[in-house]
């Protein structure tokens, strides 16, 4: 009986290790040029960190917006991590500048801008 037991619970985490793998590639890895054509969608966008911008908001937590592939106003995508992903980074600013990187989350358009919002946990893959 626990031999049973125990290869049920060996196949069951099998399983859902599976299906978190299944989850994430799922997603489309797109470009900056693409990010007009996934409004609403989680993705993951590659690109690279071409300036970095930290925002302290009224209750002095600090937000911090990425450049992808182009400088803001000519960037085509920005990344905005609010503060409690922010918290969460384990690089600084200078250690992101110009690396290629690979950033789960969903497009969103704001006032003609495309920016992919990262709050929560996160996926990040400097390269």
């Amino acid at each position: 009986m626990n031999k049973f037991l125990i290869l049920f619970l060996l196949l069951f985490a099998l399983e859902t290790k599976a299906q978190d793998s299944k989850t994430l590639s799922h997603l489309d890895t797109i470009t900056v040029a693409q990010a007009k054509d996934f409004i609403g969608k989680e993705v993951i966008l590659k690109g690279k960190i071409v300036a970095t911008k930290i925002f302290n908001n009224n209750a002095d937590q600090k937000m911090l917006f990425l450049d992808i592939d182009d400088v803001y106003p000519n960037s085509k995508v920005n990344i905005v991590m609010f503060p409690e992903t922010y918290k969460q980074l384990k690089l600084t600013e200078a250690e992101l500048l110009n690396k290629a990187v690979k950033i789960k989350g969903t497009v969103k358009l704001y006032k003609k801008r495309f920016f992919l919002q990262i709050c929560g946990k996160f996926t990040f893959q400097t390269n």
